[in-house]
């Protein structure tokens, strides 16, 4: 069997990110939004993939030295094989090859899989933002991991 890989998004692989996006969200970024990221100097996307599929991907941009993960998101027939750990684990090293010292995200408070993940990477919940998500309502835990 082919063996997965990672590699930095482009703007070909927007159309495959987008469709990842309607997936997993229930407010997905736009292709727009997707190429404002790609284009942005500070964010990074990475692409874990098996030939030519998308199976997950993670996002985030480095500031000074903080890096902020905007989206993590696994294709649902790859869910539950380790593939969000190894996208996490990426963007953990690429955050610490760019000096950066403290990594935060938001996830949906009622996201069990996810949060299952980041505590298991050593996330902590550092506060919460009262009603950050639409469709439906929710607020989101801020979490936060020192590297």
């Amino acid at each position: 069997m082919e063996q997965a890989y990672l590699i930095t998004a482009r703007e070909q692989d927007i159309p495959a990110i987008a469709a990842l996006e309607q997936e997993a969200f229930s407010c997905p970024w736009t292709p727009g939004m997707i190429l404002g990221e790609l284009r942005n100097p500070n964010a990074q996307l990475l692409l874990l993939v098996l030939g030519e599929q998308l199976l997950g991907y993670v996002g985030m941009q480095l500031i000074l030295d903080e890096c902020y993960i905007t989206n993590l998101a696994v294709k649902k027939e790859w869910q539950g094989r380790g593939l969000g750990s190894s996208l996490l684990q990426a963007a953990e090293r690429g955050a610490l090859e760019k000096g950066c010292f403290l990594i935060t995200l938001e996830v949906r408070e009622s996201n069990e899989p996810a949060l299952k993940l980041y505590r298991k990477h050593g996330f902590e919940t550092a506060g919460r933002r009262k009603n950050y998500y639409e469709k439906p309502v929710e607020d989101a835990l801020i979490m936060t991991k020192s590297v």
